[in-house]
């Protein structure tokens, strides 16, 4: 449970949750001016009412989509990263976006619909987390996610794509039947559909660049770390060798004092060869500790 606490993604995926939850009670149609547009799109067979209209309401979804399903990117990884567990990488998207459109339609009087839009975000978002095994931030995932989700949320727009699950929002539908009853179906169609091979096309261009971008970059720095490793092997080993090289003109120092020691058997010199004696037994002390913690 403390890992759970503690955990960042799981608090910041909770954070857009709720915030996905309440853009819609903000962005309600007559606040934004929307209840307007429509009202005069069907006083009169205006298409360029219609492409307004609808540009509207795709950013509406794409404002709303962007924080609910980030945030069950996040909560599904902070889950996984707690409990260990990589399926609730899946489990929770599945019941957590669901859950956010019911919360969202019960507070306002819009029917967002949770329908083949949504279901191939979450397919295209899950495969896209895979494949890119973690290697991306959440600015990064916020780019590439926000134009994916915009760019999805045309096929809504499509009349020919409603019998199979695509568009079935009030708001949605709307629009597609005032574009059929002035003649501009197959024109939001054609609109629609270069919009959304546009913004899927860009984002997934983005997300290739920002995944070989990091490889890239995970490469330069396991390289700079591979590179001080080496710098600092190679700067202990000629410490090693120089602490080691010190062995030797201890041995010649102590040999010349004993040899002094024979030739003047003098007290005083006794004194003083036994001091140098005592300096040489401690440097070689402090040499021999140096060369056994190394190794």
């Amino acid at each position: 449970m403390g890992r759970v606490v503690r955990s960042r993604k799981i608090w910041i995926g909770i954070g857009l949750f709720l915030l996905g939850i309440l853009i819609p009670y903000w962005l309600k149609p007559q606040l934004i001016g929307l209840d307007q547009l429509l009202q005069t799109m069907n006083q009169k067979t205006d298409g360029s009412a219609l492409m307004v209209n609808a540009f509207l309401i795709v950013s509406i979804n794409t404002i709303i989509s962007i924080p609910q399903f980030l945030s069950v990117v996040m909560l599904g990884d902070g889950m996984a990263d707690a409990f260990n567990r990589s399926g609730l990488k899946t489990i929770i998207p599945l019941t957590v976006v669901p859950l956010a459109y019911v919360i969202v339609n019960l507070m306002t009087p819009l029917n967002y619909s949770f329908g083949a839009t949504d279901i191939f975000l979450w397919l295209s978002i899950v495969v896209m987390q895979k494949l890119s095994k973690q290697k991306l931030n959440m600015g990064m995932k916020l780019l590439v996610f926000s134009q994916l989700i915009f760019g999805v949320a045309w096929l809504n727009q499509v009349p020919f794509l409603t019998p199979y699950g695509f568009g079935l929002g009030s708001l949605s539908i709307k629009i597609k039947q005032a574009a059929i009853q002035i003649g501009f179906g197959q024109v939001l169609a054609l609109y629609a559909n270069v919009l959304f091979f546009i913004f899927v096309a860009s984002a997934i261009t983005l997300w290739i660049y920002l995944i070989l971008y990091m490889e890239k970059w995970a490469i330069s720095q396991d390289l700079h770390r591979a590179q001080l490793e080496a710098n600092e092997s190679r700067s202990g080993r000629e410490v090693l060798h120089l602490v080691h090289d010190l062995k030797t003109p201890l041995a010649t120092i102590e040999g010349l004092v004993s040899l002094m020691e024979l030739r003047w058997p003098d007290p005083k010199m006794r004194e003083y060869c036994q001091t140098i004696y005592g300096s040489i037994n401690s440097m070689s002390k402090m040499v021999s500790e140096i060369l056994y913690e190394d190794r």
